[in-house]
């Protein structure tokens, strides 16, 4: 029985979550801005000066670092907001180094929850994990046995961490964990696997080869993954082999002591469920490479394709999580504007950006899907002058003419009307046209609470960002100070 229930681990927990409030379209805010609002480059630009080499992914904290995944260090650099390298001069990012997993460890994608996890994934079938609030406090020792009671009888119990059992009890509703009373020693391995990135989510375990049952869990290549809201206990993440999307629950299964006295759990993450899977229309998959969850927990994701390219899908599971958007409506569902978008982001207010790399530009849409502007080109007024033609007015003539038959012939008084003849003339005028050049491969992208974009520009080795013009209150002067 106990074996039955380990089985179905990660979906009880999922199942123990409250329900999720569902927004309507009419939650997403429309900005109301002037036409002239624009998109404006903040300067400097990120690039060989701090290190960058080959960006390829980028995520913004809740605690306001910005992570940048380097395919041309194969590491990840860490930035506050006005671009000053963290990663150099904290010793809190010291541990966050890959070469103890292998030498030529490439991070492909990341992000980071509201738990200050830092989820990486490689274009491997495994997502890995590094905890910066860990490594603020620093571990200082690990739980030997945890314990836990009934909350109805009160029987107490005594838990070995890191088993599969000992996390059927700690994600029970009818057992509560006392961490405080639980029982911690100095472990140094541990608590440096611990602090140091590793496997977090492995599709080779056995566990979640056994509970994903409609494909292979050794054939999965994770090509992008996504935390959920800030709350939620799980996160996404993109097969790119397999062309669905599934969903990965953080189940606890130990507890440590940091430095400063508190206790927190420990986590693995274990399969839960395929949200979503391969097709041609409105939220379905083909080719998935870029995934973002909104603070209503709705699901965006980019892919190269066919038929559609940005999707975003509501998060319920009992109708198979259905589509926000619908084909040929709304502007975001509009194909012919992409050109292999290979990002989406989408930020506090709910407006949606999108790399569309080979376009070299970002594209920018409200929270219902209606376009608002596009960032990272440049709009050029250019006078001129054209030939206009035009036609002459025409005029009526009074004249007379015969009219004949067979009996005779009548004058007959009438008026002709003469047509205008064709011509042109030279007029003074102007257009605007759009100049790109400012991206050369904008392959993803991401926003902070203040609508800054940050874009990982591969071809330039530079991390480019963009605030609306409205935006240059006094506090966004502070950027670059």
């Amino acid at each position: 029985m106990r074996r039955l229930y380990i089985l179905g681990l990660a979906l009880i927990f999922l199942a123990c979550l409250d329900p999720m409030t569902l927004p309507t379209l009419d939650d997403s805010p429309n900005l109301d801005f002037n036409p002239d609002t624009t998109y404006l480059p903040l300067s400097p630009s990120w690039g060989a000066a701090e290190g960058i080499i080959t960006p390829v992914e980028v995520a913004v904290s809740f605690a306001r670092q910005v992570f940048v995944a380097d395919a041309g260090v194969g590491d990840i650099l860490v930035f506050n907001q006005a671009g000053v390298r963290l990663d150099e001069i904290d010793p809190a990012y010291a541990t966050l180094d890959f070469d103890h997993l292998d030498p030529d460890f490439s991070p492909v994608d990341i992000d980071i929850d509201g738990r200050l996890n830092l989820l990486i994934i490689d274009g491997s079938n495994k997502v890995y994990r590094w905890n910066h609030f860990w490594n603020i406090h620093g571990i200082d020792s690990v739980a030997s046995e945890i314990l836990v009671k009934d909350t109805t009888t009160g029987e107490r119990l005594w838990l070995t961490p890191f088993q599969l059992e000992t996390s059927s009890y700690l994600i029970s509703p009818n057992w509560y964990a006392d961490l405080d009373s639980s029982r911690y020693e100095k472990n140094t391995h541990i608590a440096d696997s611990l602090l140091r990135p590793h496997a977090f989510l492995d599709m080779d375990f056995w566990l979640n080869d056994q509970n994903d049952l409609y494909y292979s869990s050794a054939q999965t290549m994770f090509s992008a993954l996504s935390a959920a809201r800030l709350d939620d206990p799980f996160f996404y993440a993109a097969d790119s082999a397999q062309d669905r999307i599934l969903r990965a629950a953080q189940v606890r299964n130990g507890a440590v002591k940091l430095g400063n006295g508190e206790t927190y759990f420990t986590h693995v993450a274990l399969f839960a469920d395929n949200v979503k899977s391969v097709g041609f229309g409105a939220g379905t998959v083909n080719q998935p490479t870029g995934l973002d969850v909104d603070n209503f927990g709705n699901l965006y994701y980019s892919q190269l394709g066919k038929e559609m390219y940005i999707h975003s899908v509501l998060p319920n599971l009992d109708l198979s999580f259905p589509t926000r958007f619908n084909i040929g409506v709304e502007d975001i569902m509009m194909p012919e504007q992409y050109d292999r978008p290979f990002d989406v982001a989408v930020d506090a207010k709910q407006m949606i950006y999108v790399a569309n790399t080979d376009l070299q530009e970002i594209l920018v849409f409200n929270g219902d899907g209606s376009f608002f502007r596009k960032a990272g080109v440049e709009k050029i007024t250019i006078d001129t002058t054209i030939w206009v033609p035009f036609q002459t007015e025409g005029s009526f003539m009074d004249t007379s003419i015969w009219v004949y038959s067979d009996t005779g012939s009548v004058l007959v008084d009438t008026s002709l009307f003469i047509a205008g003849s064709i011509d042109s003339a030279l007029v003074d005028t102007f257009y605007t046209r759009e100049q790109k050049g400012q991206l050369l491969e904008p392959v993803s992208l991401a926003a902070d609470e203040r609508g800054v974009i940050y874009v990982c520009d591969s071809a330039q080795g530079s991390i480019f960002r963009y605030i609306l013009s409205t935006s240059l209150d006094d506090d966004l002067k502070t950027i670059n100070q």
